[in-house]
């Protein structure tokens, strides 16, 4: 009877769900369950309504589950977030306070792991690992050819642009490959922290020139979003490689792409991208018959829109007026997503006065919507 009340009296917990592709390892969960009453979405999503009630954390892992307003509306005693890892920029902070909860992420869980990924990289792109394993294991292969050996690490020079905690990290281990480390801060390191490390400070103009490896270890805000862009590749060295732990957005990846194909630098090492997963391979392409298209021609060409996003700060009202005026009058827009990614108000507007034929929606915002008789009209503008 005890165990029972004790776990009654647990807060409740909401996570994505337990294994699987997106759901917090099974290890994991057995020790939350020690502190919490886990609740996973699915087990929301049944019963909303009196299963919200009992929610008063998130954990989001992986940046799941999506955090949005639909999702917070549901939870009227919800008072933390916590999100697994450094970075919190998938999160609409704003909308969040607004609700009066709070955030809460992990600076120095995955420091040394994000360190050690860095290091990594810049071996395994150094010395071609990944090149070679498959070379190596190829029915093709008879030998490899004698200038194929990548670059030393030993004695290059590295750049690091982000000395916080994880960048001096980074520092910690380069040392011990008696590498040459300049790095850029906002705001400098002091001289003993700067010898400890053997750590040089570098305008980042001069960073980018000198460095055989550049590692961008910064957070992701408007100031450093397509830090690195065409101008700071054509600064590099075109034996040098770019490697990225930070997050997908700040280099400008239209320019990475260029500036690999032009050979203006050597090589990227990326533990992430943007966007995150990059488009599909010409392979899947042609599986199933796509092809890529900017959002723009897309809208343009298309009897149907089908939106099948994720809901993040980048994606809420990705389809408003603008967007919409884009499509064919004949088109019919379909979403299977979530509510909020269309400008509601936006869409109602474009029924009436038969900017697009049609709308489909599986999910609306807010939800349910108001009734919409009135507003909609005739039947010509169709809402399913």
């Amino acid at each position: 009877m005890s165990t029972v009340m004790a776990e009654q009296d647990l807060p409740g917990l909401l996570i994505m769900g337990i294994g699987g592709t997106h759901g917090v390892q099974e290890s994991l969960a057995a020790l939350l369950k020690k502190h919490f009453s886990v609740i996973t979405m699915k087990e929301l999503l049944e019963n909303k309504k009196e299963v919200g009630k009992k929610i008063q954390c998130i954990f989001v892992s992986e940046f799941r589950p999506t955090i949005d307003q639909e999702l917070l509306e549901s939870l009227p005693n919800l008072k933390v977030i916590g999100n697994s890892g450094v970075g919190v920029d998938h999160l609409n902070l704003k909308m969040i306070s607004n609700f009066g909860v709070r955030v809460t992420n992990t600076p120095h869980a995955v420091a040394d792991s994000t360190a050690d990924m860095g290091m990594a990289l810049m071996l395994a792109s150094a010395r071609r690992l990944v090149e070679g394993s498959q070379i190596a294991v190829s029915p093709d292969t008879n030998y490899f050819a004698a200038d194929w050996l990548g670059v030393e690490v030993t004695r290059a020079t590295l750049g690091i642009i982000g000395m916080g905690r994880i960048g001096y990290k980074v520092a910690q281990r380069a040392r011990a490959f008696e590498m040459k480390i300049l790095y850029h801060n906002r705001n400098r390191r002091s001289q003993e922290e700067e010898q400890a490390v053997g750590a040089c400070y570098s305008e980042m103009e001069d960073l980018l020139q000198q460095s055989d490896f550049v590692m961008l270890v910064v957070n992701l805000t408007p100031q450093t979003e397509k830090l690195i862009g065409k101008k700071e590749l054509g600064l590099m060295k075109p034996t040098a490689t770019l490697i990225n732990i930070s997050r997908g957005a700040v280099i400008d990846q239209d320019a990475l792409v260029e500036a690999l194909q032009n050979k203006t630098i050597k090589a990227a090492a990326l533990d992430v991208t943007y966007p995150e997963p990059l488009p599909r391979s010409q392979e899947e392409e042609q599986a199933v018959g796509a092809c890529y298209s900017e959002m723009e021609d897309l809208l343009q060409q298309s009897d149907f829109v089908m939106l099948v996003v994720n809901l993040t700060p980048q994606t809420e009202k990705l389809i408003g007026k603008k967007e919409l005026g884009l499509m064919k009058p004949t088109a019919t827009l379909i979403n299977i997503s979530r509510g909020a990614v269309i400008d509601q108000d936006a869409l109602v507007e474009a029924l009436q006065n038969k900017t697009i034929k049609a709308a489909a929606l599986d999910v609306t915002y807010p939800e349910p919507l108001p009734r919409m008789e009135e507003a909609l009209g005739k039947p010509e503008g169709r809402l399913a």
